[in-house]
């Protein structure tokens, strides 16, 4: 067992606060959930900022 897997299953949260572009279009973020048991820091505040990006143009 990972020591992140292990901390996760005891109840602890390993928090990630810089979150960036690449790390969302890379799948970087996707694997550090899988593999790390990360939580993303404010998810619900991160989707609704994510949303709002798809709909501004570049």
């Amino acid at each position: 067992m990972k020591p992140t897997q292990a901390l996760n299953e005891a109840g602890q949260s390993l928090w990630l606060d810089n979150i960036t572009r690449a790390l969302l279009d890379e799948g970087i973020l996707d694997r550090y959930i899988a593999e790390y048991s990360v939580t993303e820091s404010m998810p619900t505040r991160w989707q609704g900022s994510c949303s709002a990006r798809a709909r501004t143009p570049s």
